[in-house]
């Protein structure tokens, strides 16, 4: 990248001398011209007779067909006669015409001189990569619930685990998160009620108990991330039943 980019600056830098060169050339060039121009005035002003005018006013004209792109004055004779030979019998409106259009003609040449004479030049850079395959975190939670020697039975859709807790029993819940998030929380839903955990990492269980006064179902549902809110189930807590 840093030398394309000294590339690219190196180049500015070159274009930017070549326009002042082009300006400056422009400038004295220019300004010859317009000296030129006056004398040739001048000389028409100070003219004594008609001919000598027409001759004046003849060489401001070939001066102006010098501004024409491979116009000089070795061949500039030779354009005015093409550009202001007028025949004898000719009508004085085709011949005012005919100056209308060549006056347009030489405004079109000198745009297109203009235009040409800059050259642009396009740079691009592409970058490729291989295919790069994203896929999003996952954060499971392994539920296991015991009430003394007995094991419960759980219940687990979509990642939701669901165990059918009896009346006025004791039960101890382990939670055990996995999946490749380095860490999120459950919601834990006991009867009507919804609790949740402090975040829990990866591989290291988390473990409460739950006493009951009747039938109910615990209901535990992992979250990716952390809790926005406050912790309402601690480790080793117990969570009882209404």
């Amino acid at each position: 990248m840093r030398s394309e980019s000294g590339a690219i600056l190196l180049l500015f830098a070159l274009i930017a001398v070549f326009f002042f060169l082009i300006v400056g050339r422009a400038a004295i060039f220019f300004r010859r011209f317009n000296e030129d121009k006056g004398y040739l005035k001048s000389e028409i002003r100070r003219a004594q007779s008609i001919a000598e005018r027409r001759h004046w006013k003849r060489e401001l004209r070939c001066h102006y067909l010098c501004l024409l792109p491979f116009v000089n004055e070795k061949n500039v004779s030779g354009i005015y006669r093409v550009f202001f030979h007028k025949p004898r019998h000719a009508k004085e409106k085709e011949s005012g015409i005919y100056r209308v259009l060549v006056l347009s003609f030489i405004g079109i040449g000198i745009c297109a001189v203009s235009l040409c004479g800059a050259t642009w030049a396009w740079f691009t850079a592409t970058t490729s990569t291989g295919t790069a395959t994203i896929q999003a975190a996952s954060y499971t939670v392994t539920v296991t619930a015991e009430s003394g020697e007995e094991n419960l039975n759980i219940a687990v859709k979509d990642g939701v685990s669901t165990a059918v807790l009896e009346a006025k029993k004791e039960y101890t819940v382990t939670l055990t998160p996995g999946g490749t998030a380095t860490a999120g929380y459950c919601k834990i839903k006991l009867g009507g009620k919804e609790y949740y955990t402090k975040p829990l990492t990866t591989g290291e269980p988390f473990t409460f108990k739950v006493e009951t006064t009747k039938e109910q179902d615990l209901t535990v549902t992992p979250q990716w991330g952390s809790y926005a809110g406050e912790a309402t189930v601690e480790k080793n807590s117990i969570l009882t039943s209404e």
